[in-house]
C-alpha cells in the first residue's frame, strides 16, 4: 500500500507497488502526469516498488485515474446482444421462409 504525503502543493508518494508488467506503463502515464522519481524503482520480492513526486495534487489526481484505470478488467457486454442476436435469427428465419 503506497504511502501518500501532502507537503504544501507537491505531493509524494512512497512504496507504490508495481507489477513488473506494468513498469513501463506506469513510467509513461508518471512522466505524461508531471511526476517524477524521488529514487530509482527497485525490485521488491514480487513487484518493484517506486517513490514518486508530483507538483500539484491535481497532477497527482490524474496519475492515480490513470493507473487505477490500467488495472481495471474490460467485461461490458451490450445487455441486448442476445435479444438482437434472437430476433435477428426469426427475421431471417421468416425471410427464407416467404421466400424473400
Amino acid at each position: 500500500m503506497p504511502h501518500i504525503h501532502y507537503t504544501g502543493t507537491v505531493v509524494n508518494v512512497t512504496s507504490l507497488g508495481v507489477e513488473p508488467r506494468h513498469v513501463k506503463t506506469v513510467h509513461e502515464i508518471m512522466i505524461k502526469c508531471g511526476g517524477h522519481y524521488l529514487n530509482n524503482p527497485f525490485k521488491s520480492s514480487k513487484d518493484y516498488l517506486m517513490d514518486i513526486q508530483f507538483p500539484t495534487s491535481a497532477q497527482y489526481g490524474e496519475f492515480a485515474k490513470r493507473v487505477y484505470a490500467l488495472h481495471q478488467d474490460i467485461t461490458e457486454v451490450r445487455s441486448d446482444s442476445r435479444f438482437n442476436y434472437i430476433r435477428n435469427r426469426i427475421k431471417l428465419f421468416f425471410r427464407n421462409l416467404l421466400g424473400g
